[in-house]
């Protein structure tokens, strides 16, 4: 049972991997591998061989990954060696996975500018003063995070006039307040997005950014309320059942971002297909990474992902800057803490 507690998440981890890096080899659009192409240069030869040759290194990579999950199996009786293997583990994967796209990237940009394959205009340009005034009246309110602070509010209440519980629930709690925070944060970025130009149809382009902020703002709040609920539970619960929500937790975050996720690009497609003339942004040097988006003359911290689910970072930001280094670095550095106490409890206790 501990065996299978341990390999779960690895696993959940590579199948993401997985399905992100299928959603490179698919074109989306006029986009392939993150790189905007003429829909006759997606059949090219060259680049064919490019996509083929990416496919074959990402299941290479799944594999032997897969393979390194098995010494798990032999040290599952210390769990703070297992942690911090795992640490290693799924770093060295991301970071892998960043540098073997980066490598395929290059070569099929290098190939599209000798082939002089670009696609529309060189700038993001913004939609009418009109459409910018309206853009975010279509945002969940942010009046439902009166729900998460107010749940996790409750909490802290909760642990302040109880005797029963100790140090570890008054820091579940603040953890609780601190991801909602974090939550509302991501949200108000994603309200002060900036509005885009995907038609030369005025009303596509509002429709557009309609249900873009429409899906993701939702989404966000989801994952706010899951995160005060999950944070609350851990404190009344067995580690047995906190394996079991931890799984749930993750699920209520990832399962709404996948949908809004669809429900844009499909929408998208959709309405891109009957508008009378579609307007590309060719900027594809910024999106030369999968975890982030580095454009300096755009302010939007948060950019829908080319490659996978969600967003990318704006790392040319300083609210890209601190979310992507700070945020990381914090939990790298819990991660840490808590490996270093499970040594100390496994071998000096």
């Amino acid at each position: 049972m501990e065996i299978m507690a341990f390999l779960i998440a690895p696993i959940v981890i590579l199948i993401a991997v997985y399905a992100i890096c299928r959603t490179g080899v698919k074109p989306n659009g006029s986009i392939l591998l993150g790189i905007t192409l003429p829909s006759d240069a997606l059949r090219h030869v060259d680049v064919l061989n490019i996509v083929k040759k990416y496919q074959k290194t990402c299941n290479l990579y799944i594999f032997v990954f897969l393979i390194l999950l098995v010494p798990i199996i032999f040290l599952s009786r210390y769990f703070s060696i297992v942690h911090l293997y795992l640490l290693l583990w799924s770093v060295t994967l991301i970071f892998l996975t960043e540098k073997f796209f980066i490598k395929h990237f290059d070569k099929l940009y290098a190939l599209k500018r000798k082939n002089q394959w670009w696609v529309g205009s060189k700038d993001i340009v913004s939609i009418d003063t009109e459409v910018s005034r309206l853009k975010n009246t279509f945002m969940v309110p942010a009046k439902w995070f009166v729900l998460p602070f107010g749940m996790s509010a409750a909490i802290a209440i909760i642990i302040l006039f109880s005797n029963n519980l100790g140090l570890d629930a008054i820091i579940a709690s603040i953890s609780g307040m601190i991801m909602v925070a974090i939550f509302f944060l991501i949200f108000i970025a994603i309200g002060k997005t900036k509005t885009k130009i995907y038609s030369a149809n005025t009303d596509v382009n509002i429709t557009l950014n309609h249900v873009f902020k429409r899906e993701w703002s939702r989404c966000i709040v989801i994952g706010a309320i899951a995160s005060s609920v999950y944070m609350g539970a851990l404190l009344f619960l067995s580690p047995a059942a906190v394996i079991v929500i931890t799984y749930a937790y993750v699920a209520a975050i990832a399962a709404p971002g996948v949908m809004a996720f669809n429900k844009i690009r499909r929408t998208r497609n959709n309405l891109l297909h009957y508008a009378s003339e579609d307007v590309y942004t060719d900027n594809d040097q910024y999106y030369r990474g999968l975890l982030y988006y580095n454009n300096p003359r755009d302010n939007s911290v948060f950019i829908e992902k080319r490659i996978g689910y969600g967003f990318n970072i704006n790392i040319a930001t300083i609210g890209g800057k601190l979310i992507l280094f700070g945020v990381g670095g914090l939990g790298i550095a819990i991660w840490v803490g808590v490996a270093i106490l499970q040594v100390y409890l496994d071998f000096f206790v």
